[in-house]
């Protein structure tokens, strides 16, 4: 039988909020309702619309990253890019080449960029 192991991870932290239909964000009343499971009452901040829910409204959560290339390892940090909304890509600290596995990134936008002027 084998044992088990730690294993890191980079992840990003990021804020869930909820949102009501007319677009105002749904927050907590600070009042708990003892059923089971247990459910947290949440009003609008702009049309006092009121839902019950599971979860406290907004939360912090966590999400994994992409592990960096497999050249990156040993060379250093790997810069992750979010380029407009459309992805993520990343790069190698030590070249700043983009990563063969992502083929992408800022350096490739800008070199896609620099051929239509050409």
């Amino acid at each position: 039988m084998m044992g088990s192991q730690e294993e890191s991870v980079t992840v990003r932290v990021v804020r869930v909020k909820l949102i009501c239909e007319c677009g105002g964000e749904m927050l907590p009343t600070g009042e708990s309702l003892l059923s089971y499971p247990a459910k947290y009452p949440h009003v609008c901040s702009k049309c006092g619309h009121t839902e019950k829910k599971t979860r406290r409204y907004p939360r912090i959560d966590y999400e994994e990253l992409p592990p960096p290339c497999k050249r990156c390892y040993g060379l250093g940090w790997v810069t992750v890019y979010t380029c407009g909304g459309e992805g993520e890509f990343q790069t190698c600290a030590a070249s700043n080449e983009p990563c063969p596995e992502c083929q992408g990134g800022p350096q490739e936008a800008q070199r896609s960029s620099d051929a239509e002027k050409a």
